[in-house]
């Protein structure tokens, strides 16, 4: 919703930065409707309970991006050691690295790696690719 369908809705003319509270007051709202929304906006427009309940949103929405930004570094992280136990898998394929290289990104991905590389592909991945091909 925009400045000017909130005004016309409410018949209310926040300020910019008060209008950023409320935005991010609908947006919190889920699936409310504009309408909805602006008819409640105007019987609690100053309620005290609902601003702290905003300010809670706020906040464990930063939470939520900061975790996601962590887990995104965190499969970043996984994805090179899956890799590198590619990699030495095939100068010691008794240890069966690759096993836990797919546990920690995906066979699909420890198959495409190896072909990426030219490393070579044991018969598990032979039927792999063959499988996928049919």
């Amino acid at each position: 919703m925009t400045l000017q369908e909130f005004s016309e809705r409410t018949g209310l003319t926040p300020t910019a930065e008060e209008y950023g509270l409320i935005e991010n007051m609908y947006m919190a709202a889920g699936d409310m409707d504009k309408d909805t929304f602006c008819r409640d906006y105007k019987k609690h427009a100053g309620s005290m309970i609902l601003a702290e309940l905003l300010r809670q949103v706020q906040i464990r929405e930063k939470q939520l991006a900061e975790r996601k930004e962590e887990l995104k570094e965190c499969r970043v992280k996984s994805s090179k050691i899956a890799f590198l136990l590619v990699e030495q898998s095939s100068m010691y394929p008794e240890l069966k690295l690759c096993n836990l290289a797919a546990e920690m990104v995906g066979y699909k991905e420890v198959v495409r790696y190896k072909i990426e590389r030219g490393l070579p592909l044991e018969e598990a991945d032979k039927e792999y690719i063959i499988d996928k091909l049919k």
